[in-house]
């Protein structure tokens, strides 16, 4: 566990899914199959325990990504997870999702903010991006107001995919 302050909301505490507990794995899975976290997603189907199970117990041997669940005192409040890890370049992709059955005031804020804080002090890497649909506007602008400029979109599944980048330089 990590604990960590942030602006929006003060004490967080970061769990890596590699060390969560079967509760929380599953907490996680229900957060992850909420209709409002799968429509923003490129895979919208519900995941069952047993491929989440599997998906948990593939990062223990995996550094290219990691994952967390982000908790305010014992609620879980959204996860962060950073893929696509390249210690050469110092870069790595950024998803997030927020607890929508509990829906914290601030929590997307919250989360961002501690990943960027373990981006920055944990990992040390320069270049963070994330990919977010075109028509998703409210996450667009909310990611804008943290520093993330549009570099450039295409076409998935037939709809329009913003790729957002962030440089940790750029970052107060």
């Amino acid at each position: 566990m990590i604990k960590l302050i942030t602006p929006a909301l003060g004490d967080v505490h970061l769990y890596d899914f590699c060390e969560l507990n079967e509760r929380d794995r599953l907490v996680v899975l229900r957060l992850r199959n909420h209709p409002e976290v799968q429509m923003w997603m490129y895979d919208c189907s519900d995941i069952s325990v047993e491929d989440h199970i599997s998906f948990i117990e593939s990062l223990k041997n995996d550094s290219s990504r990691k994952y967390f669940l982000v908790k305010q005192s014992t609620e879980p409040i959204g996860v962060f997870y950073l893929t696509k890890l390249n210690d050469v370049n110092k870069s790595l992709e950024l998803g997030l999702y927020i607890n929508f059955f509990d829906r914290t005031k601030k929590a997307g804020s919250a989360i961002i903010e501690s990943a960027i804080s373990y981006i920055r002090s944990a990992l040390k890497y320069k270049k963070v991006m994330l990919e977010v649909f075109e028509e998703n506007t409210v996450a667009v602008n909310f990611y804008k107001r943290y520093g993330f400029n549009i570099a450039s979109n295409s076409n998935v599944n037939d709809r329009m995919v913003n790729k957002m980048v962030l440089f940790m330089d750029d970052v107060l």
